[in-house]
């Protein structure tokens, strides 16, 4: 069942501000709604939630990036930083869709 003790920060506030009257009154049933959902919702604790692991491949060395990994903007095409570096350097743009480098 519903506790005051289960509001939020938020919440408690809209309820300080309905009992001072500065909440219109058409407003109050949106707002005890609001704060009766937000009450029912259950925070998922860590082995609740699904946790995705991706693997990302370098498009050009076609090894694993274990460290960090540079993104095309535009493309989304992985990239290891030191073949995304080299590229760079040599004035090359991205391989699946021409985007110029921004390191």
């Amino acid at each position: 069942s519903f506790q005051k003790e289960d509001l939020g920060k938020k919440e408690k506030m809209a309820l300080r501000k309905i009992k001072q009257n500065e909440v219109l009154p058409e407003q109050e049933d949106l707002l005890d709604e609001n704060i009766t959902n937000q009450a029912k919702i259950d925070p998922k604790t860590e082995s609740e939630l699904e946790i995705e692991e991706r693997e990302f491949i370098c498009v050009v060395c076609r090894d694993h990036i274990d460290g960090p990994v540079y993104i095309c903007p535009r493309c989304k095409t992985f990239y290891c930083v030191k073949c995304a570096t080299a590229l760079k350097d040599e004035n090359e743009n991205c391989w699946s869709c021409n985007y110029q480098f921004k390191l």
